[in-house]
């Protein structure tokens, strides 16, 4: 990992292992593509779980989460892979403080309702911040899709507000030998 992602991964196991149900954590993590995002969120999902804290992947797309659970194959068992991963939709009707951390990447893709009908729930960014003692959110504002997409920055600060929880902002960049390699990559 590159600096960036060192500072996000190290704040947010700090966060997880502090985090109750009675003093919330919202990490909210910005950065464009090629940044890590995706990167740091499987090796907090990986790290946690380790420390035996219950902690879960969580995406809109399923795409995302099927790759990253046939990596994980060889190092848990398949029932443990399964349960460390999971769609946004689904946190409706969990409990308050169910989780010690939901990691959610591509947060810029959540929705306001849950199900195929978008009758469900009443806020995806809610009820995640509710089920889980620590939030992380990484996402880029500039890449949301659809007019359903709700996920930015200031609707998650809402949130935390709302549910009493600690918010924490970082960033994520390109370092410059990233870009170099990019830019060479483009020269070829």
């Amino acid at each position: 990992m590159i600096d960036d992602q060192k500072v996000v991964y190290e704040t947010a196991i700090k966060l997880a292992e502090k985090s109750s149900g009675k003093k919330k954590n919202v990490l909210i993590v910005e950065g464009g593509p090629g940044t890590g995002k995706s990167i740091v969120a499987i090796n907090l999902l990986v790290e946690l779980t380790k420390r035996e804290l219950v902690a879960k992947y969580v995406t809109r797309n399923s795409a995302p989460r099927l790759v990253y659970e046939a990596m994980l194959a060889g190092t848990f068992t398949r029932t443990r892979i399964a349960n460390m991963f999971s769609g946004s939709g689904s946190y409706h009707s969990k409990e308050a403080n169910g989780f010690d951390c939901l990691i959610v990447d591509e947060a810029h893709r959540l929705n306001a309702k849950s199900g195929m009908f978008s009758h469900q729930g009443e806020n995806q960014i809610k009820e995640i911040i509710s089920a889980g003692k620590f939030s992380v959110f990484f996402l880029d504002e500039d890449q949301k899709v659809t007019l359903k997409d709700i996920g930015d920055k200031e609707e998650i600060r809402l949130w935390a507000r709302k549910l009493k929880a600690n918010v924490t902002e970082l960033n994520l960049s390109l370092s410059f030998a990233v870009m170099a390699h990019r830019v060479y990559c483009l020269a070829r």
